[in-house]
């Protein structure tokens, strides 16, 4: 058997396996780079989603908020103390009167008035239809010479066609002058 000896000053290596071994570090660092590379772009992906998710929460978030301020600016509106309640009762009760013709009231009660008895006063209780065209509880007090008047009046009121429909109605006591005051509520409807 032969034994082969090399006695030079640079031995022989066996470079095959030092280019493989190179090879192999420059592919697994080329391959890192890429996984990396490509790690790096998805986590870049998910945080801009997130990034538009949480600027979308935002934004619902301020949306909800100034439609809270909103409903709570329409609450302190539309909550009024007992006195603006009173007063918006009384500024709409104005205004019903104000459609409710007391020319024409008066100058339609003239009409069924006994020759011998006159009107003292006249007052509207209240409105009642108004978006029908302005019906009326009306009460009238009236003074006459004898106690027939009222009947008689009474029964012309009853034969107005619907323009007035009778109530109670009330006798007083006969005055010092010998005149009858008496009271005929109506509900008055003009045509």
């Amino acid at each position: 058997m032969q034994i082969s000896v090399n006695l030079s000053k640079r031995p022989f290596f066996n470079h095959r396996l030092f280019w493989i071994g190179l090879g192999v570090v420059f592919l697994m660092s080329l391959w890192l780079a890429l996984w990396v590379a490509g790690q790096t772009s998805l986590v870049s992906a998910r945080a801009d989603q997130i990034e538009s998710q949480i600027k979308r929460n935002e934004d619902e978030v301020a949306r909800i908020n100034e439609e809270e301020e909103r409903k709570k600016r329409e609450i302190r509106l539309a909550v009024m103390s007992e006195e603006q309640a009173f007063e918006l009762a009384s500024a709409r009760q104005l205004i019903e009167r104000k459609a409710f013709s007391w020319n024409r009231l008066i100058t339609d009660i003239e009409g069924y008035v006994p020759n011998d008895a006159r009107i003292l006063s006249i007052k509207v209780n209240e409105i009642l239809d108004a978006n029908e065209g302005a019906a009326a509880a009306v009460e009238i007090k009236a003074i006459s010479k004898a106690p027939a008047q009222m009947t008689e009046m009474m029964t012309r009121l009853n034969d107005s066609k619907g323009l007035f429909t009778l109530g109670q109605s009330a006798q007083e006591q006969i005055t010092d002058t010998n005149e009858v005051p008496f009271t005929i509520n109506v509900t008055y409807r003009p045509n």
